[in-house]
């Protein structure tokens, strides 16, 4: 388990259980202290601060998971260069360069939601709105043509991800196929060791492509959904849509980007066996044998 990566696995578990823990306590805190939906009232004045928390988190998120595409597209495609390149500096670079990369993009993100804006609400004369909130606090743009801007920004970065990762996984599943019919490992009986390693490879390869596929399938249709709306607001087009359609439609789309952050443990388990052994491990589920039969168990397990 331990290679270059699971490192990049492991820092986005840690990534995985930030979002869970600040996007779904903010959405908990929202619903439980105000009726409104999408109101920055869940932490105060630091609510600006807590949303600029966990969009870096997505960022963050969102270079994790092309990396480990373009890591497994050059260990799979490259991996004389691969096995020449690796080391405990470049991940440490890699490392750096995905949270700088996370912090630049949320710095320039800074305009369009630092004004945090306190809005008085009037009521119709009606006893159903007399436990409703008198005010309402909103994370908006110092400038107001800002946000178009920067949604732009915030596309660009996701697509331009989105396009690596596909190029990066065809490239993986073409040569993977071609390499299954060139011939049940073409050097025969040389050593079982080899097919062995061949055989990780695989089991590692396949739940990546599972957590890449199954990441930008949960992110994908809220994407969409902003594209479109953008669109709509730069050429002013005049469509009506109806409220009580859209806020259901955008709060699913949020719990399914969410859904993404805990599912991803399940993923590992379940399509890599060496992954699923260490877990058994780590919990006392099964105990590692030290006589040498442990190597033997990962063997099996990684031909499941």
């Amino acid at each position: 388990m331990h290679s270059t990566l699971y490192y990049f696995l492991f820092q986005l578990a840690l990534v995985d259980a930030s979002v869970l823990a600040l996007a779904y306590s903010q959405r908990l805190v929202t619903h439980l202290i105000t009726p409104f939906k999408f109101t920055d009232d869940a932490f105060g004045g630091v609510g600006c601060f807590v949303g600029l928390m966990i969009d870096m988190l997505y960022y963050a998120s969102l270079i994790i998971v092309t990396t480990v595409s373009m890591e497994r597209y050059l260990a799979i495609c490259h991996p004389l260069w691969h096995m020449k390149n690796s080391s405990n500096s470049r991940i440490v670079k890699i490392f750096i360069l995905t949270w700088l990369f996370s912090f630049t993009v949320i710095a320039l993100q800074l305009p369009q939601r630092f004004r945090n804006q306190v809005h008085c609400i009037i009521y119709p004369d009606n006893a159903f709105f007399d436990d409703y909130p008198p005010t309402a606090r909103l994370c908006t743009a110092v400038v107001p043509w800002y946000r178009t801007i920067f949604d732009i920004l915030k596309l660009v970065v996701f697509y331009t991800c989105l396009f690596i990762s596909i190029y990066c996984y065809g490239k993986v599943i073409f040569f993977l196929s071609k390499r299954a019919h060139v011939g049940n490992y073409k050097y025969g009986e040389k050593s079982s060791e080899s097919r062995v390693k061949a055989d990780a490879q695989t089991s590692a390869t396949r739940m990546i492509l599972v957590n890449g596929s199954v990441y930008f399938f949960c992110n994908a249709p809220i994407q969409l959904y902003l594209t479109l709306r953008l669109l709509i607001n730069l050429f002013g087009l005049q469509l009506q849509f109806n409220d009580d359609v859209l806020v259901p439609l955008f709060t699913t789309l949020q719990i399914l980007a969410y859904i993404n952050s805990a599912i991803n443990p399940i993923i590992y388990s379940v399509t890599n066996a060496r992954y699923r052994s260490a877990v058994m491990q780590t919990f006392g589920c099964v105990k590692a044998n030290t006589t040498g039969k442990q190597h033997t168990l990962l063997t099996k397990t990684s031909k499941m």
